[in-house]
């Protein structure tokens, strides 16, 4: 019997490596936003920004607690900023495929990113009249980058990198006001 030369055998080996390394599903699972945004009491993540050219801050974002607020299981992020004595607290909802962020005491939660989509598409939400967008823009297995937009607001646009396992690794603003970069924050690691 003949053998198939080595240049034939090695090229056979190079397409059938692409094509399984290709059929792989980059598809998040049915519970991508924990998966994605690790969310337990305890937690904490340290960013770096610069929301504008002659200031540098960190901001320390720590998980506090977990309730129910308007039925639905509520992670409570507080954010401290090392530049003033600015304390802000959010809360986050993880349902499925989806993260709700709400920054008021009325428990209205907006769509702060959808697993679901697929690349180039975009869901939109509503609550009291505001809608917010959010388009998933790439999406590897353990990434996702999403811009988020709320139509009504002039150079709000935000662009957030999730990484599988971390969480929110960096949040940049699109809108520019003045030559001068709105937000511009990334994870550290310490």
């Amino acid at each position: 019997m003949k053998q198939a030369p080595e240049s034939f055998r090695i090229l056979l080996l190079i397409l059938m490596t692409w094509i399984l390394g290709c059929s792989q599903s980059t598809a998040p699972g049915p519970d991508a936003a924990q998966s994605f945004l690790p969310l337990a009491v305890g937690n904490r993540w340290i960013y770096n920004g610069s929301p504008d050219k002659n200031l540098d801050i960190r901001e320390i974002w720590t998980v506090t607690s977990m309730r129910i607020i308007s039925g639905y299981p509520c992670y409570t992020i507080r954010m401290q900023y090392t530049h003033s004595d600015i304390v802000n607290e959010e809360r986050f909802h993880l349902d499925g495929k989806r993260i709700y962020v709400s920054n008021d005491a009325s428990g209205n939660m907006k769509l702060l990113a959808d697993f679901g989509l697929e690349p180039g598409e975009t869901a939109s939400h509503k609550v009291d009249g505001f809608r917010t967008c959010i388009t998933l823009i790439s999406r590897t297995a353990d990434m996702c980058v999403f811009v988020s937009d709320a139509p009504q607001i002039a150079d709000d646009e935000t662009e957030i990198t999730f990484m599988r396992g971390v969480g929110i690794t960096a949040r940049r603003s699109l809108a520019w006001g003045n030559g001068i970069a709105l937000l511009d924050y990334r994870l550290v690691f310490e």
